[in-house]
Protein backbone atom coordinates (compact mmCIF):
# COMPACT_ATOMS: atom_id res chain seq x y z
CA UNK A 1 0.00 0.00 0.00
CA UNK A 2 1.22 3.56 -0.09
CA UNK A 3 0.84 4.19 3.58
CA UNK A 4 1.22 1.66 6.16
CA UNK A 5 -1.54 -0.25 7.62
CA UNK A 6 -0.89 0.03 11.38
CA UNK A 7 1.73 2.67 12.94
CA UNK A 8 3.43 1.95 15.84
CA UNK A 9 3.82 5.31 17.68
CA UNK A 10 5.72 4.93 20.88
CA UNK A 11 3.95 8.04 22.38
CA UNK A 12 5.89 7.61 25.40
CA UNK A 13 8.73 5.81 26.40
CA UNK A 14 8.67 6.20 30.03
CA UNK A 15 7.50 3.39 32.17
CA UNK A 16 7.02 2.08 35.96
CA UNK A 17 8.34 -0.98 35.93
CA UNK A 18 11.61 -2.95 35.05
CA UNK A 19 10.28 -6.16 34.09
CA UNK A 20 13.00 -8.74 33.72
CA UNK A 21 12.80 -9.69 29.87
CA UNK A 22 11.69 -6.27 28.75
CA UNK A 23 14.36 -4.80 26.01
CA UNK A 24 13.92 -1.50 27.43
CA UNK A 25 14.88 -2.57 31.36
CA UNK A 26 18.03 -3.81 29.45
CA UNK A 27 18.95 -1.30 27.60
CA UNK A 28 18.44 1.36 30.34
CA UNK A 29 20.82 -0.82 32.67
CA UNK A 30 23.46 -0.48 29.83
CA UNK A 31 22.83 3.30 29.73
CA UNK A 32 22.06 2.74 25.98
CA UNK A 33 18.25 4.01 26.33
CA UNK A 34 17.40 7.61 25.03
CA UNK A 35 16.58 9.96 26.87
CA UNK A 36 12.90 9.39 29.31
CA UNK A 37 9.62 11.71 27.78
CA UNK A 38 6.23 12.07 26.43
CA UNK A 39 5.45 12.89 22.80
CA UNK A 40 4.16 16.21 22.22
CA UNK A 41 0.49 16.24 20.95
CA UNK A 42 1.10 18.81 18.33
CA UNK A 43 3.96 15.94 17.04
CA UNK A 44 0.84 13.32 17.37
CA UNK A 45 -1.63 15.27 15.71
CA UNK A 46 0.94 15.29 12.77
CA UNK A 47 1.65 11.65 12.51
CA UNK A 48 -2.08 11.21 12.81
CA UNK A 49 -3.23 13.43 10.08
CA UNK A 50 -0.93 12.31 7.86
CA UNK A 51 -2.43 8.59 8.25
CA UNK A 52 -6.18 10.29 8.04
CA UNK A 53 -4.83 11.25 4.28
CA UNK A 54 -4.11 7.75 3.52
CA UNK A 55 -7.31 6.22 5.73
CA UNK A 56 -4.93 4.77 7.81
CA UNK A 57 -6.84 1.78 9.29
CA UNK A 58 -5.19 1.19 12.87
CA UNK A 59 -2.90 2.75 15.29
CA UNK A 60 -0.89 0.67 18.44
CA UNK A 61 -0.01 3.47 21.02
CA UNK A 62 2.74 1.64 22.50
CA UNK A 63 6.04 -0.11 22.29
CA UNK A 64 8.64 -0.09 24.98
CA UNK A 65 6.72 2.05 26.85
CA UNK A 66 3.92 2.40 29.51
CA UNK A 67 0.62 4.57 27.82
CA UNK A 68 -1.03 4.89 30.43
CA UNK A 69 1.95 7.07 31.94
CA UNK A 70 1.23 9.31 29.13
CA UNK A 71 -0.99 11.86 30.53
CA UNK A 72 -2.82 12.09 26.73
CA UNK A 73 -3.77 8.95 26.33
CA UNK A 74 -7.02 9.31 25.75
CA UNK A 75 -6.80 12.55 24.24
CA UNK A 76 -4.78 10.46 21.98
CA UNK A 77 -7.45 7.93 21.53
CA UNK A 78 -10.09 10.22 20.41
CA UNK A 79 -7.85 12.31 18.11
CA UNK A 80 -7.15 9.23 16.14
CA UNK A 81 -10.91 7.92 16.47
CA UNK A 82 -12.19 11.32 15.07
CA UNK A 83 -9.51 10.88 12.20
CA UNK A 84 -11.44 7.85 11.39
CA UNK A 85 -8.82 5.32 12.69
CA UNK A 86 -10.77 1.71 12.79
CA UNK A 87 -9.08 -0.11 15.40
CA UNK A 88 -6.90 2.12 18.17
CA UNK A 89 -4.85 -0.38 20.73
CA UNK A 90 -2.38 -0.72 22.98
CA UNK A 91 -0.53 -3.14 25.35
CA UNK A 92 -0.67 -1.96 28.91
CA UNK A 93 0.82 -3.07 32.23
CA UNK A 94 -2.38 -2.07 34.18
CA UNK A 95 -0.45 -0.61 37.13
CA UNK A 96 -1.42 2.66 36.19
CA UNK A 97 -5.09 1.22 35.36
CA UNK A 98 -7.24 3.61 37.74
CA UNK A 99 -10.86 3.74 37.75
CA UNK A 100 -10.99 6.89 36.45
CA UNK A 101 -8.69 6.18 33.63
CA UNK A 102 -10.48 3.17 32.45
CA UNK A 103 -13.83 5.42 31.78
CA UNK A 104 -11.43 8.05 29.75
CA UNK A 105 -10.19 5.63 27.88
CA UNK A 106 -13.23 3.70 27.19
CA UNK A 107 -15.13 6.86 26.42
CA UNK A 108 -12.43 8.10 24.40
CA UNK A 109 -13.02 4.85 21.85
CA UNK A 110 -10.39 2.14 22.75
CA UNK A 111 -10.47 -0.42 20.34
CA UNK A 112 -8.33 -2.95 21.81
CA UNK A 113 -6.51 -3.53 24.89
CA UNK A 114 -4.27 -6.17 25.77
CA UNK A 115 -2.79 -6.18 29.52
CA UNK A 116 0.82 -8.52 30.44
CA UNK A 117 0.31 -10.57 33.09
CA UNK A 118 2.76 -12.65 33.58
CA UNK A 119 2.42 -15.42 35.93
CA UNK A 120 -0.70 -16.85 37.93
CA UNK A 121 1.72 -17.40 41.04
CA UNK A 122 1.61 -13.91 43.11
CA UNK A 123 5.17 -14.02 43.86
CA UNK A 124 6.29 -14.96 40.41
CA UNK A 125 4.53 -12.52 38.80
CA UNK A 126 6.28 -10.03 41.55
CA UNK A 127 9.50 -11.72 40.69
CA UNK A 128 8.94 -10.56 36.69
CA UNK A 129 7.19 -7.26 37.39
CA UNK A 130 9.35 -5.21 38.95
CA UNK A 131 7.52 -2.67 40.92
CA UNK A 132 4.32 -4.24 40.11
CA UNK A 133 1.82 -5.75 43.15
CA UNK A 134 0.53 -8.44 41.90
CA UNK A 135 -3.13 -7.86 43.28
CA UNK A 136 -3.01 -4.21 42.38
CA UNK A 137 -2.97 -5.37 38.76
CA UNK A 138 -5.25 -8.23 39.33
CA UNK A 139 -7.86 -5.91 40.77
CA UNK A 140 -7.48 -2.99 37.66
CA UNK A 141 -7.51 -5.38 35.01
CA UNK A 142 -10.87 -6.86 36.35
CA UNK A 143 -12.13 -3.67 37.39
CA UNK A 144 -11.75 -2.43 33.67
CA UNK A 145 -13.28 -5.49 32.45
CA UNK A 146 -16.04 -5.08 34.98
CA UNK A 147 -16.48 -1.03 33.75
CA UNK A 148 -16.12 -2.28 30.08
CA UNK A 149 -18.95 -4.48 30.54
CA UNK A 150 -21.28 -2.24 32.59
CA UNK A 151 -21.33 0.41 30.38
CA UNK A 152 -21.65 -1.52 27.27
CA UNK A 153 -18.36 -1.41 25.43
CA UNK A 154 -18.71 -5.07 24.48
CA UNK A 155 -16.95 -4.13 20.90
CA UNK A 156 -14.01 -3.41 23.39
CA UNK A 157 -10.95 -6.14 22.99
CA UNK A 158 -9.47 -7.29 25.66
CA UNK A 159 -6.48 -9.79 25.83
CA UNK A 160 -4.30 -10.75 28.71
CA UNK A 161 -0.89 -12.38 27.84
CA UNK A 162 2.26 -13.55 29.59
CA UNK A 163 5.95 -13.58 28.10
CA UNK A 164 7.00 -17.49 28.59
CA UNK A 165 10.25 -18.52 30.26
CA UNK A 166 10.75 -21.17 32.74
CA UNK A 167 7.11 -21.31 33.52
CA UNK A 168 5.85 -25.26 33.01
CA UNK A 169 3.01 -26.29 31.31
CA UNK A 170 0.88 -26.07 34.03
CA UNK A 171 1.81 -22.89 34.51
CA UNK A 172 0.36 -22.24 31.04
CA UNK A 173 -2.80 -24.13 32.11
CA UNK A 174 -3.75 -22.39 35.14
CA UNK A 175 -3.49 -19.17 33.10
CA UNK A 176 -5.12 -20.04 29.95
CA UNK A 177 -8.20 -21.76 32.28
CA UNK A 178 -8.53 -18.27 34.85
CA UNK A 179 -8.36 -15.79 32.23
CA UNK A 180 -10.86 -17.26 29.20
CA UNK A 181 -13.67 -16.80 31.35
CA UNK A 182 -12.91 -13.15 31.45
CA UNK A 183 -11.16 -12.13 27.91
Amino acid sequence: PDFPLCLDIETTNVCNLDCIMCPRTVLIARNEYSKLGFMHFDVYRKIIDEGEKYNLPSVKLQYLGEPLAHPDIAKQIKYAKDAGVVDVMFNTNATLLTEKKSHEILEAGIDALFFSFDSMDRDTYNKIRLGASYDKVLKNIHRFIDIKNKYGYKNVLTRVSMTVMKQDIVELEKFQKYWLEYV
